[in-house]
């Protein structure tokens, strides 16, 4: 099969083009932005906004609770002076905190505790904040897990303030998703924290990481929330899709509804789309081919 060198070329370029467009995006400075992103999460208070609200039942079938789980930690400074760190784990959703129980003398654990609350069925969006503290007879302290916050720095910032959309089953905040390489925008990645993402890495800041998974409850137990289901997928919200491949592209369905989708906020209209990973980065790449060979 013959290439042209040309064409391959001119797609590159826009690629990278369409990549740092995105990431400019993004990473704005500009103050009225980081102004906004601020009071959207509520972090000029340190703490979540109350939820907007939604018209109806999100999901008629269950009456709708969001489990936090918290799958491992890990120290990346130190943390005590002497022996290693006492870690426990604050939850905050709604308003509602919960405690987990000490871990102590560890650096790297796997407590796999998890938390459930009930939330109201008609608002989408649900408030979580997550704190890692170190037991001490003096106090406990905070340690850092707190990132960059949608591209945005906030120094000083030791716990995760996220968004989580009853809808989509995804959250945003100061962890997120987004089709785009992870060095330019969540370093960590989703589902994971990490006191490093705000350039502390060569400090002493109790830096730590933090893998969790945030979930809710849904009627035939596949983990798909019923409003996906129904406006996303069309598949039937009271049948285990766990394994499907509706669109015959050999990705799982519950592979492409935990990763191919994410959450963005519409500055202008102060709104939040949920988005397709394939219909925002591949659907770029396909438009130009489809010019490429009209031109």
């Amino acid at each position: 099969m013959k290439i042209d060198i040309k064409k391959l070329l001119c797609l590159v370029t826009l690629f990278i083009l369409i990549i740092s467009m995105d990431a400019s995006a993004l990473k704005t400075t500009d103050k009225n932005y980081q102004e906004k992103s601020k009071d959207f999460l509520g972090l000029t208070e340190g703490r979540a906004v109350p939820s907007s609200s939604e018209s109806g039942d999100l999901d008629p079938l269950v009456d709708l609770a969001v489990t936090v789980t918290i799958k491992e930690i890990r120290a990346l400074d130190k943390i005590d002076l002497i022996g290693y760190p006492d870690f426990y784990v604050k939850v905050i959703i709604n308003d509602v905190e919960r405690t987990s129980p000490v871990r102590r003398d560890q650096k790297y654990v796997k407590p796999n505790w998890s938390v459930t609350q009930d939330v109201p069925d008609d608002k989408e969006f649900v408030n979580i904040t997550i704190q890692l503290l170190d037991w001490n007879l003096g106090g406990s302290k905070l340690c850092d897990i707190s990132p960059n916050g949608m591209g945005i720095s906030y120094k000083g910032d030791h716990e995760a303030n996220l968004m989580y959309s009853l809808k989509s089953g995804h959250w945003t905040g100061n962890d997120y998703n987004y089709p785009a390489p992870p060095t330019m925008f969540d370093p960590s990645g989703y589902g994971r924290l990490n006191g490093c993402d705000d350039n502390s890495i060569h400090q002493n800041d109790r830096d730590c990481e933090l893998w969790f998974d945030i979930t809710q409850n849904d009627y035939d137990g596949d983990g798909i929330p019923y409003w996906t289901e129904v406006n996303v997928f069309g598949t039937d919200p009271e049948v285990d899709n766990r394994g499907w491949d509706n669109d015959s592209d050999g990705v799982p369905i519950e592979w492409e509804f935990k990763w191919g989708h994410y959450l963005s906020f519409d500055w202008h209209h102060g709104t939040v789309k949920i988005n397709g990973y394939m219909t925002h980065l591949y659907g770029k790449i396909t438009d130009i081919l489809i010019r490429m060979k009209t031109v």
